[in-house]
């Protein structure tokens, strides 16, 4: 009995040898999803109410104007998969009231939300949205910078929710660097605005849901994001 425990020893730490030294990456990945993965929690948890996402982009960084379709079918899509209860007000509807009002630059958010029949607002104005300053070479390296707060549609003084000082929740992200041989390629150019924009929206929607920690700064730092668990 016991040589057949030490044989059955020395077998398996001869196994534990032969994956360390020929199987380094099967074994990564094994002791990756055998780690705990750790959490963050939600920044604020919306109510299940119609909700109406406001996209501004009041400083002309977006370099197309579809960008902000874009970012809102990634954000309710997000939003969606991770079961937040708010009934997102399709984007066809916000684009119906911003083209069918001209007083539309100088209403409130407020006002835009009640033009949609939605009782909160979820409003992103962009600060910052560009492919890098290598794009001319053919290196792109996005970064976006964008405020986030959520907003009331009752008629009262304050309508504020969420953060509750300062001009919004701050929330920036990175998109992995890519190289693409033909300088000045527009297809590439708006390939790799479409991926900046989509990271933005996934990282504005884990805002409202508990996620993954690691998630979230591969997303801010610029990392390929890792696979789910």
């Amino acid at each position: 009995m016991r040589s057949m425990a030490r044989i059955a020893s020395v077998g398996l730490a001869g196994l534990m040898l032969a994956m360390v030294a020929g199987c380094g990456q099967q074994l990564g990945a094994l002791l990756y999803h055998a780690m705990p993965e750790v959490k963050s929690k939600a920044e604020y948890k919306l109510n299940p109410t119609r909700l109406a996402i406001l996209i501004d982009d009041p400083y002309g960084s977006l370099p197309r104007s579809d960008l902000r379709g874009q970012l809102h079918t990634t954000l309710a899509a997000e939003l969606t998969a991770h079961k937040v209860q708010a009934t997102i007000v399709p984007m066809g509807e916000m684009a119906r009231v911003e083209s069918g009002n001209r007083d539309y630059d100088t209403m409130s958010i407020r006002a835009v939300g009640e033009k949609v029949q939605a009782d909160q607002v979820l409003y992103i104005s962009i600060v910052t949205f560009g492919v890098g300053e290598e794009a001319k070479h053919g290196v792109y390296r996005g970064e976006a910078k964008a405020l986030v707060k959520i907003c009331s549609t009752e008629r009262k003084a304050a309508v504020r929710l969420w953060p509750s000082t300062g001009d919004g929740y701050v929330v920036q992200i990175a998109q992995p660097a890519e190289q693409v041989e033909e300088w000045g390629n527009k297809k590439a150019a708006e390939a790799y605005a479409n991926t900046i924009a989509d990271r933005l929206g996934k990282r504005i929607a884990m805002l409202f849901y508990e996620h993954s920690a690691e998630g979230e700064g591969d997303l801010a730092a610029g990392r390929v994001e890792a696979p789910a668990r």
